[in-house]
């Protein structure tokens, strides 16, 4: 042996000399950048054994971590479970793993031997069936001797034989000089010539299946009989029949026969490290992991070796110089097992892009990731642009990196790291175009850079896009927001274009993006306004055509612009424009046509950065999306994604570049990506498609769970029952493609009950709910990360059993339930009879009740006159703090002072009203009548009524014909009238979206009062009190002034109180002389008419005083000015609080809103779109706060709805949301919001916006509706409110005229409800309807009086007018100046008109 050693020594010397002469020659040599990780979370425990099963599933054991499996997306873990002895593994130290010919797979562990149930998923440890044998020795190497049994070896044990069926173990009888209980057994394989050869750490030995015996292995070489003493790690056979041997410290070793029998021993001392693992990749390389000394791969053909050491600058090689475990799969991926790093994959189809980047830690790598431009030079070095690195030479001979910021051979002056683009021309010199510094200009042969700037040149910006060449030696140079320049390569001069022709199209002070110059010398422009061409006559004149029309023409969009970023011209003269946001143009030179490309042709770049063409004619085309390759003859795209392998799916603009090799550079924000277009690796491999869980109630069923319907696990079952308690299953699915897996896609079938292929891309599983009995078969297949399919789908049969309902068993319960329901009806017959009995009880009860009633009526009045004390000891000292005006309250404690007040008032006014009604029936009652301003007075009586409209949200308004109404009556009287008559109609309105009209008036013609004269008419004034409430029945309309009657199908809404308030009325209104009607119509409200007569004649001398002045109302409270006709519950006119609707689905935010908002607004919620669109049309607020993501109706689809109803378009409305996106926002405003707030917002700035909202829409109301013209040009307003306030003013004026022109033929016009319109307008001018039709009637007025001869009372008539007094006292208090006083002044100017 110390000869044939020599022998190796030498041989092996010779061979590593010529090895490494040869490293990075062989085409073999394994991709040492391209190592993977799996996993990061795999396990941190050395990495024991890795194998791929037949079903294409890998195994990979640890030390002490347990098995897993794993299926290219998840792993399962196996280990001991000490709690059970059963159906788990015997320890979770993995020596080693090994798949027999019927596919069982067998696992040694510290503690002994386990095989894999593949239908249980479990393992379960062997136990030995001798007597006596041991079960707990570490089992290291495990190979099958024949069909029945295996050959197992230990560690200090020796070498056994298990028969596979029986479990029985047998051990071989060892043959050696050295004690058993220090053999190490580390590998066993079968040599071609069947024989066993067994690496030990006493050397290479070997099984002899005919004695049966363990010996050392011999080898009849040249020289003779000669035997392998080394220790021995790791061993394997080739596909050329050698036998490897990795020792402890002796390097490799190769063993060859030849055909004549002879053996021959190679030694290759690549390490004096353990070579732990040995494994074959593409049949004649051999990999070899070492302990602490990296990866080596070794090319027997030719003899080259390479080491890949671990090295922290290199993100993509090997993770650890200590390497465990290798395997190579039959797709020559190499899977690597460390020490104490996990696993990583070596895929030649796992990255189709090569890279090159900038590495922090390693000074010759880019100096800056984001790469702007490239070119290369006569030298073939590559001149890279960078932003914020400046340029760097990359010379590709000896792979170095030199930055010219820096001190170099190459050039030197640069002093911009902002670099956008960088040119080589003709002449080989090198342009360098700046961001800050304008352009670096370094000559042939020279190496300092000339710095052409602002500063020493005609340039007006620094900051310099692109270069482009024609054929005359002209260098074109775009710049941002400074236009074109020229440079003449011959004379040296600079030219900025900026004749007439190019300020035309303001080219001269345009961004220009990129510059082209074209095969016939045309001149191409990319910039921010789009396309331009530039042709050179002779004269030197340029004619400029821009492309912007055309190419809208194309998108159909005229009226934005289109940014060009890129353009190319390929080699069949057609242009491309690439674009920013509107995709890839392709301009026919020969046609002039232009075609169009976008998300519809399958490109998934709205935004084009570089366009390439390759040598076959297909584009390359980056943009913000990745790398896509357009093929020119089928115009179809095949696109590619960092899932791909790029570096990032965002690019530089113009930064591309092809090398006469047809290999095509990309530079993006993390480096560059080169590829050869030709050489582009797709994986071919179709996954294999395996069931891999079962769910039913959101729980994975396995076949050991209770009441299971699985008896194997699903991907080895193919038929399972469910029950009907089962019809809603998931089933989750695996296509095994270590490739990328995450790129796989996924389509699933359930025959007979979908009706097509359904997509599950990501979450690899397929959900069922209430799927009816019946037989179904599910379906579903699986393509790679290339998109090639699998078209054999994994299948399984499901059946599912029909419901219990139709057993036997329910029919008896049917039969039972009938049973039980024929119970229940006697059992409801008996109650019913039962019901009557109790009726009639309740009837005698209520008989009683009335004749009771006389008796409480006794009793209320005999109490009122002791409430009268307390009621006096509570008004008078609260009137004294009312009109104490030595101490100033606030105004919050002056309101509660009138609220008490006036419901003290109340109180007293109820215990009156029994007074009076005892009154009453002993005639006792007779009148004090005065002269009363009708109009005054009914104004203070409803106001005490504007809180409660307020609360209730009911319109309340007072309606009149004249400023003044005299009537003598008795003032206490009359107001208890009203007052009865109020309290009834707001009683009626049970919804809170109601109105009450109070309307007075004086009829023309004069009405008959039989308790004034029952022949002759009298002149009246008439009161009417409207509600659109409950309404009565007609047939009890005549009973409703009847003493006690109360209305029992109006659920006593109307006279649900002591049944006396109407006979009052009624009584008191015959003391008066006067008449009140009723009419009624069930759910539509009532009428009260109340008609008194005019004077005093018909009252006797003792219930009038003549001289008596007229009684006027005094109140606590503060009374608007002007009441006509206005709407006495406007929110404006009760107190400053706005009502605000707050639109929000989470409840604890819309709390905290109205908290914070409920002392200054009043406050209405919603929770979602839908229903703020139903309160915003019933409340109409003056202000809405809504979110954007709610459930049912959306914040935009419900702006954009609010924003379209005339009734509710001129709400302001205030978004809150928590999607920032710049787009989000954009949409907000462009459905109508007027402000949009982010999530989380602060509340003082919310506050301030609904202030501002509230201010400017009062500003705009007094800009533009308080002017002497009334014109609506509200800036801000929409189309429907300038729509309606056109239709207003038009039909106002075409009626004008028409003394009868009201708010009722307005609302029908406009097709609105009176309240409706009524808040429209109020919302919209700031006035009420009336007041508004009035200004428009005085405003004509004056322009008449100004502007022709009418007289004042034609003028009067002309407008609308039906009384020139009424008119005068309008037209004085609008414009503070009489009608006839307006004449004299414009006297002079028609007497001027009447000489001429």
């Amino acid at each position: 042996m110390k000869t044939q050693l020599f022998y190796i020594y030498n041989l092996t010397l010779t061979c590593l000399i010529f090895a490494y002469s040869q490293i990075g020659l062989s085409q073999k040599i394994l991709d040492g950048d391209n190592f993977v990780t799996i996993t990061e979370d795999i396990t941190h425990r050395a990495i024991t054994s890795i194998f791929k099963d037949t079903e294409g599933y890998m195994w990979i054991g640890t030390y002490g971590d347990g098995l897993f499996k794993y299926d290219s997306n998840s792993f399962k873990n196996y280990k001991k479970d000490w709690s059970s002895n059963d159906n788990n593994l015997s320890n979770s130290i993995i020596h080693s793993t090994f798949q027999d010919k019927e596919q069982n797979i067998w696992v040694g562990t510290e503690e002994g031997l386990n095989v894999y149930d593949k239908y249980l998923d479990e393992f379960n440890e062997i136990k030995f069936r001798n007597k006596n044998a041991a079960n707990n020795f570490a089992i290291h190497a495990i190979s099958e001797y024949d069909d029945h049994s295996l050959l197992i070896g230990t560690h200090q044990k020796g070498l056994y034989k298990l028969d596979k069926k029986t479990f029985k173990i047998s051990m071989i009888p060892y043959e050696g000089n050295r004690p058993l209980n220090n053999l190490l057994i580390n590998a066993i394989v079968k040599s071609p010539n069947g024989r066993f050869l067994i690496g030990t750490n006493y050397g290479l030995m070997t099984f002899d299946p005919f004695s049966e015996a363990l010996q050392m292995a011999k080898f009849n070489t040249e020289t003779g009989y000669d035997q392998i003493d080394f220790h021995i790690e790791s061993m394997i056979v080739t596909s050329d029949n050698s036998v490897w041997l990795g020792t402890f410290s002796s390097g490799l070793v190769k063993i060859n026969e030849n055909e004549r029998g002879l053996f021959f021993i190679y030694q290759y001392k690549i390490t004096e490290k353990r070579i732990l693992s040995l494994s074959e990749r593409s049949g004649s390389n051999i990999l070899c992991g070492t302990e602490n000394d990296g990866l080596f791969d070794l090319d027997f053909q030719v003899n080259s070796i390479k080491n890949y050491p671990f090295d922290k600058a290199n993100q993509n090689g090997i993770k650890s110089n200590s390497i465990w475990t290798l395997y190579t799969d039959e797709k020559d991926r190499v899977w690597v097992g460390y020490y104490n790093n996990g696993v990583d994959v070596n895929d030649d189809n796992y990255n189709k892009f090569n890279a090159i980047k900038s590495i922090p830690s390693k000074s010759n790598s880019l100096n800056s990731s984001s790469v702007t431009g490239m070119v290369i030079d006569k030298k073939g070095r590559f001149w890279i642009s960078m932003s914020n690195g400046g340029v760097d030479v990359y010379n590709p001979t000896d792979e170095t990196f030199v930055n010219l910021l820096n001190k170099n051979n190459i050039a030197q002056g640069l002093t911009s790291l902002d670099i956008p683009t960088v040119f080589i021309d003709s002449r080989n010199n090198v342009w360098i175009g700046s961001w800050d510094s304008g352009i670096f200009l370094l000559k042939e042969n020279s190496r300092n850079f000339i710095n052409i700037k602002t500063a020493n040149s005609k340039l007006n910006s620094n900051r310099v896009m692109s270069f482009a060449e024609d054929s005359r030696g002209t260098v074109w140079i775009g710049t941002f927001l400074s236009g074109l320049y020229s440079y003449d390569l011959n004379s040296g001069q600079l030219e900025h274009h900026t004749s007439d022709e190019f300020n035309k199209y303001n080219i001269s002070t345009s961004n220009i993006r990129k510059v082209l110059v074209d095969k016939n010398d045309n001149i191409w422009l990319g910039t921010r306004t789009g396309l331009f061409q530039i042709i050179q006559n002779d004269k030197q004149n340029y004619i400029i055509t821009p492309f912007k029309d055309k190419i809208s023409l194309v998108t159909g969009d005229l009226s934005t612009q289109n940014i060009v970023y890129s353009l190319y011209q390929d080699s069949f003269d057609n242009l491309w424009i690439g674009t920013f946001g509107k995709g890839l143009f392709k301009y026919n030179t020969n046609d002039d046509s232009i075609k169009w490309f976008n998300s519809k042709n399958e490109l998934i770049h709205e935004t084009i950065f570089s366009i390439i063409q390759e040598h076959s004619g297909d584009l390359w085309i980056a943009g913000n999306e990745g790398l896509t390759k357009f093929n020119y003859y089928t115009e179809s795209f095949l696109n590619f994604t960092k899932k791909d392998g790029l570096l990032s799916n965002n690019f530089n603009f113009n930064s591309a570049l092809k090398t006469s090799s047809n290999k095509l550079f990309f530079g993006n924000s993390k480096g560059i990506n080169y590829f050869e277009p030709n050489k582009i690796i797709y994986n071919q491999e179709k996954p294999r498609v395996y069931l891999t869980s079962l769910k039913i109630a959101n729980e994975i069923i396995h076949p050991t769970t209770d009441n299971t319907p699985l008896k194997a696990i699903i991907s080895k079952s193919s038929r399972i029952y469910l029950n009907n308690n089962q019809a809603s299953f998931g089933i989750g699915f695996v296509g095994i493609n270590y490739t990328r897996s995450e790129n796989n896609q996924y389509s699933y079938f359930l025959e007979g009950f979908d009706k097509d292929w359904s997509a599950a891309e990501y979450d690899r599983a397929a959900n069922y709910k209430n799927v009816p009995p019946g037989n179904y078969t599910f379906r579903v297949k699986a393509s790679n990360n290339d998109g090639i399919w699998n078209n054999i789908p994994a299948t399984i049969e499901i059946k599912i059993l029909p419901s219990w309902w139709l057993t036997n068993f329910a029919y008896f319960i049917y039969v039972l339930l009938l049973m039980i329901i024929v119970i229940i009806i006697s059992k409801f017959i008996r109650e019913r009879i039962q019901e009557k009995h109790i009726l009639n009880m309740e009837r005698q009860e209520y008989k009683q009740f009335e004749a009771l009633n006389a008796k409480k009526i006794q009793f209320f009045t005999n109490i009122s006159h002791e409430f009268r004390t307390p009621l006096t000891l509570i008004l008078s000292p609260l009137e004294e703090i009312i009109q104490e005006k030595d101490f100033q309250f606030s105004n919050e404690i002056k309101e509660k002072h009138n609220i008490i007040y006036k419901n003290a008032k109340r109180l007293s006014r109820l215990i009156n009203e029994l007074m009076d009604f005892r009154k009453l029936q002993f005639n006792k009652m007779s009148i004090n009548a005065s002269p009363i301003n009708l109009i005054s007075f009914v104004e203070e009586v409803v106001s005490h009524f504007e809180e409660e409209a307020l609360s209730k949200n009911i319109i309340l308004l007072i309606d009149f014909t004249e400023e003044e109404i005299e009537i003598w009556s008795d003032p206490t009287m009359l107001e208890k009238i009203i007052f009865n008559l109020m309290s009834n109609a707001f009683k009626a309105i049970v919804n809170d979206d109601g109105f009450i009209i109070v309307t007075i008036s004086k009829p023309s013609s004069k009405m008959l009062l039989p308790l004034v004269d029952e022949l002759n008419p009298v002149p009246v004034v008439e009161l009417r009190i409207k509600d659109n409430g409950l309404g009565i029945k007609k047939e009890n309309i005549s009973k409703v002034f009847d003493r006690f009657y109360q209305v029992n199908e109006m659920d006593n809404q109307y006279y649900g109180g002591t049944g006396i308030g109407l006979e009052l009325v009624r009584n008191f209104v015959d003391l008066h002389k006067g008449k009140i009607e009723l009419s009624s119509e069930i759910n539509n409200g009532s009428e009260f008419k109340l008609y008194f007569p005019l004077g005093y004649s018909h009252l006797t001398e003792f219930n009038h005083k003549k001289h008596q002045k007229t009684v006027k109302i005094q109140s606590s409270e503060i009374k608007k000015n002007d009441i006509e006709n206005s709407e006495l519950v406007n929110k404006a006119n009760i107190s400053n609080k706005k009502l605000i609707l707050i639109v929000e689905d989470n409840f604890e935010l819309r709390t905290y809103l109205k908290n914070e908002l409920k002392q200054e607004y009043y406050i209405k919620e919603s929770e979602n779109g839908l229903e703020a669109l139903e309160k915003a049309n019933k409340f109409l607020p003056d202000i809405i706060i809504t979110d954007v993501m709610m459930p049912i109706m959306d914040g935009f689809e419900f702006c954009e709805r609010l924003k379209s109803d005339i009734r509710t378009s001129h709400i302001p409305l205030l978004m809150i949301t928590a999607k920032g996106m710049q787009i989000d926002k954009v949409k907000g405003i462009d459905s109508g919001a007027d402000v949009y707030l982010n999530k989380p917002f602060n509340m003082d700035v919310l506050k301030s916006h609904l202030k501002q909202l509230i201010n400017s829409r009062k500003i705009l109301i007094d800009k533009y509706f308080k002017g002497p013209n009334m014109s609506f040009q509200m800036d801000n307003a929409t189309s429907i409110d300038k729509e309606f306030i056109t239709k207003v003013l038009s039909f106002i004026n075409d009626n004008i005229s028409n003394d009868k022109l009201n708010v009722e033929n307005l609302a029908g016009e406009l097709l609105l409800s009176r309240s409706k319109l009524y808040r429209k307008i109020k919302a919209l001018t700031g006035d009420t309807a009336n007041e508004f039709i009035r200004k428009i009637r005085l405003e004509n007025a004056k322009r008449l009086i100004e502007n022709s001869e009418l007289t004042i009372s034609e003028i009067c008539y002309k407008v609308g007018f039906s009384s020139p007094s009424y008119f005068t006292k309008c037209f004085r208090d609008h414009f503070n100046i009489l009608p006839t006083e307006l004449r004299d002044k414009n006297i002079g100017k028609f007497k001027d008109i009447n000489l001429t």
